[in-house]
């Protein structure tokens, strides 16, 4: 004789009637959320984000400032942030290309050298080197959601944590 353990949640349904009315219940309360407080669309694209940053233990920046200028003569709007850490401020200019592709540039006060790396959910980046003026540049940007991560020179023989960006969505 084989042995039966206990009913599994579907079998439990089938056999109560009341459960089905659970589920309804479930469902119309589960449709309401949705419709009042739908999740965000880049909801998952953050999760990726913040599990990187956490993998990374770097420093979060604060978004301090952001602004959008107009185009002047035909060329693209420009949009510029500026970031705030411990040991410095990254400001970052986007301007958005022709195609689907934007140039990224800006600089580190005060100039700590180092790299500037931009990462995107699924594995892309692309690096810039932090000259001593602390200038940065990235030509070629795929348009979506992306964070920069600065990693500063060692100072003094002594590495510094990186610091990371919030989310922008270029």
């Amino acid at each position: 004789m084989a042995e039966s353990g206990p009913p599994s949640s579907t079998e439990a349904t089938a056999d109560r009637p009341d459960d089905a009315r659970d589920v309804d219940l479930l469902d119309a309360l589960h449709s309401m959320w949705e419709h009042a407080d739908p999740p965000a669309d880049d909801l998952a694209e953050r999760m990726l984000f913040a599990v990187l940053v956490e993998n990374l233990d770097a420093e979060l920046m604060v978004l301090e400032q952001q602004s959008e200028l107009a185009a002047v003569r035909g060329e693209a709007p420009v949009r510029t942030f500026t970031f705030s850490g411990e040991r410095c401020t990254v400001m970052v200019t986007l301007t958005r290309g022709s195609d689907e592709r934007t140039r990224l540039d800006g600089w580190v006060a005060p100039p700590l050298g180092g790299r500037l790396v931009a990462r995107r959910s699924g594995g892309w980046e692309q690096d810039s080197p932090v000259d001593l003026d602390g200038r940065f540049r990235l030509d070629d940007v795929p348009v979506g959601a992306l964070a920069v991560v600065y990693h500063p020179e060692p100072v003094a023989g002594v590495v510094t944590r990186p610091l990371a960006s919030p989310l922008l969505s270029i």
